[in-house]
């Protein structure tokens, strides 16, 4: 049945003073009780609630039709409470109105001759009794020693408030094992009968211990509504924002036919969590976040319905193809493993990259970590900027290539834009064929300033420039190019530091190959005097950016001779005197 149907039965059920027993059952997580709090939260804010009091009481626990009784009475609320929390002030109307129904006006009243002395006395005790209810239950109320006596006065007592209201009772399957589905059911039909009460029952058909339900249903339940609605439909229950990235929640949720309304809600806590960290990269990176985590959410939480699980997933990183290839090398099919890559082909997952790895152990873990998730969202910023700036030259380069028509200024133009932009990620060949381009068409000029704006993109990449690197088209290679690459080359050659390749470092945030290797042959003597050589915050930066190589996951052997070496120049600088020894500890070396 359709949310939409089950929505108006509800709303007939609620709009109506008619005693009725209205029954919802659907699976676990489907949404029954998220969407019947939501449907009636908007029938209270449009006043189409007809009775005044409602209650919602959860099955879970609960071995006797007293304990029950006791739970309803703690829980009711007036209607215009609806969507409060049950409270002391709350339990305080509801046990007013037991004080009232027993008229304590009489108490209060020395001239009342129809109240006599035995009445009294009883009614002062009962008040005396609901004082103590402040911030206790009525089942702790009734372990007061004193009060022992009157705890099946105060059962009856509050059962007596129980008419003409709303009763909601959920979790019908999680019933206490000495609590039978038949006295429930018998008491469901008092209320509707006697007490003239609204009851709506909500519970998981596809638990095994309802038979008793069944069989007794018919003389207690006037409806019953199977609550089976579409993913779109649960989306748009749980998800009430319109912001883009909610916007695509729904869609990847929608793709991997998500009916857990619980599910999807923990995947908006996640996206929550994930937004401020990721909306000042490229949106790109965020859209592959919401992808990846709805995805993997999917596959930990929903498993047992038919998701990969999350250690395949996880297993799609590169590092780990090998294991698939043996896997094909022996022909050896798991069923398993073919449905789950068709579920990952159709929703167009492919690999499970360094990002994802992060996304996976926030999902996992139920947060993130935050300088992580930044670090990889950097990277994967950068190739997708890259990515999108060398999409555009090939691009621009297209128009040259599959026109005949007279628009060589443009095609000029947008090579030149786009060539500028991207200028980064464009190879030395493509540079070469861009500027006999130019050139044949009369634009030296252009092409001149083409391959000054590359050598200055590209100037921390000194390999770069070695004529063995890129010269293998001989004398079709440009001569200018040649001339400007040894010129750098020059300059390169100049011999580097470590002071010099972290203070630069320090200013750009980026290193290369090359700089790792300055400072991987760096000795400890040569760190040594480096750090006693400078001062103030540079120092500290310069020693955690060198201890800092070694942490990435992809270390290799330069990243750690480099933590190495520092660390070595660390502990003979903490030897050297015991103020030292404490200063270096800050860097984690304890020489003790």
């Amino acid at each position: 049945m359709s949310i939409k149907l089950v929505k108006s039965q509800i709303n007939r059920f609620l709009a109506s003073d008619t005693p009725e027993v209205i029954s919802i059952k659907g699976r676990w997580g489907i949404g029954k009780t998220f969407s019947w709090n939501k449907f009636l939260q908007e029938a209270k804010d449009k006043n189409k609630i007809t009775l005044e009091k409602y209650s919602y009481v959860s099955l879970f626990g609960i071995n006797s039709i007293d304990q029950l009784k006791r739970s309803v009475f703690e829980n009711i609320v007036s209607k215009d409470d609806i969507g409060i929390e049950p409270n002391i002030e709350t339990f305080k109307k509801s046990a007013l109105d037991i004080v009232k129904r027993l008229g304590v006006n009489a108490i209060k009243s020395n001239d009342n001759e129809n109240t006599d002395e035995s009445s009294r006395t009883s009614l002062q005790k009962i008040l005396a009794i609901l004082k103590l209810t402040g911030k206790k239950s009525i089942n702790s109320v009734k372990k007061v020693s004193y009060v022992q006596d009157f705890a099946p006065a105060i059962d009856a007592l509050s059962f007596l408030s129980i008419s003409k209201t709303i009763i909601c009772i959920d979790d019908l399957e999680r019933k206490g094992a000495e609590l039978s589905l038949r006295d429930i059911l018998g008491w469901i039909s008092l209320l509707k009968e006697s007490k003239k009460c609204k009851v709506i029952i909500l519970f998981n058909d596809k638990e095994d211990n309802l038979e008793e339900y069944k069989k007794y249903r018919e003389k207690a339940v006037d409806i019953e509504l199977l609550f089976d609605p579409t993913s779109e439909e649960c989306c748009d229950i749980a998800i009430n924002k319109d912001s883009r990235e909610f916007q695509l929640l729904k869609k990847m949720s929608i793709a991997l036919d998500i009916k857990n309304i619980r599910v999807i809600k923990k995947i908006e806590r996640l996206i929550n969590i994930i937004i401020p960290l990721l909306d000042s990269y490229d949106p790109e990176v965020l859209n592959k976040a919401i992808k990846s985590v709805t995805l993997f959410s999917w596959c930990h939480y929903c498993s047992i319905d038919g998701a990969p699980k999350i250690d395949y997933v996880r297993n799609l990183h590169p590092n780990n193809i090998s294991l698939f290839m043996e896997e094909d090398k022996k022909n050896e099919v798991n069923d398993d493993h073919v449905k789950w890559q068709a579920i990952l082909n159709q929703y167009g997952y492919k690999i499970t990259d360094e990002f994802d790895i992060v996304l996976i152990d926030g999902v996992l873990n139920g947060y993130f970590n935050d300088v992580e998730l930044t670090q990889k969202a950097e990277d994967l910023n950068k190739q997708t900027l890259l990515s999108r700036l060398d999409d555009s030259f090939v691009k621009a380069w297209e128009l040259y290539h599959d026109s005949f028509e007279d628009d060589g200024a443009m095609v000029i133009d947008k090579i030149y834009s786009s060539f500028l932009a991207g200028a980064k990620n464009i190879t030395p060949s493509n540079l070469n064929a861009t500027v006999k381009l130019f050139k044949e068409s009369g634009e030296s000029e252009l092409a001149t300033k083409m391959i000054g704006a590359y050598i200055d993109a590209r100037k921390t990449e000194s390999s770069l420039f070695k004529k063995g690197d890129y010269d293998f088209f001989g004398d079709a290679f440009d001569s200018e190019i040649i001339s400007r690459f040894a010129e750098q080359c020059i300059q390169d050659s100049t011999v580097e530091t470590a002071e010099s390749v972290l203070s630069r470092i320090a200013i750009t945030n980026g290193w290369n190959p090359e700089d790792i290797s300055v400072l991987a042959s760096t000795t400890p003597e040569e760190y040594y005097s480096l750090f006693k050589r400078v001062r103030g915050d540079t120092l500290s930066s310069y020693i955690n950016k060198c201890l800092s190589f070694a942490k990435h996951s992809n270390a290799n052997l330069d990243d750690k001779k480099i933590k190495e070496n520092v660390v070595n120049a660390l502990i003979k600088i903490g030897c050297e005197n015991k103020m030292n020894k404490s200063r270096v500890r800050k860097y984690g070396v304890r020489l003790d």
